[in-house]
């Protein structure tokens, strides 16, 4: 189930801040097993776009935890 809205934007822009973009793909592979740009978000998306198109896919899976707990 989605977060609320608010929590989820919030959520993302603090990752987003904390996280550089190398990082943020390490993360995605280790909890995912994918490549981000491969097949989650464009390289020239801003961070933020990166982990909400990540999160967005992974929620319609159902396995959103496992990238919010890496």
């Amino acid at each position: 189930m989605p977060a609320l809205p608010e929590f989820r934007k919030k959520t993302i822009e603090a990752i987003g801040e904390v996280l550089t973009e190398d990082e943020i793909v390490s993360v995605v592979r280790a909890a995912t097993g994918n490549d981000i740009f491969n097949v989650y978000a464009g390289k020239n998306d801003p961070r933020a776009i990166q982990l909400s198109k990540t999160l967005d896919q992974l929620e319609l899976e159902g396995t959103e935890r496992w990238l919010l707990t890496y």
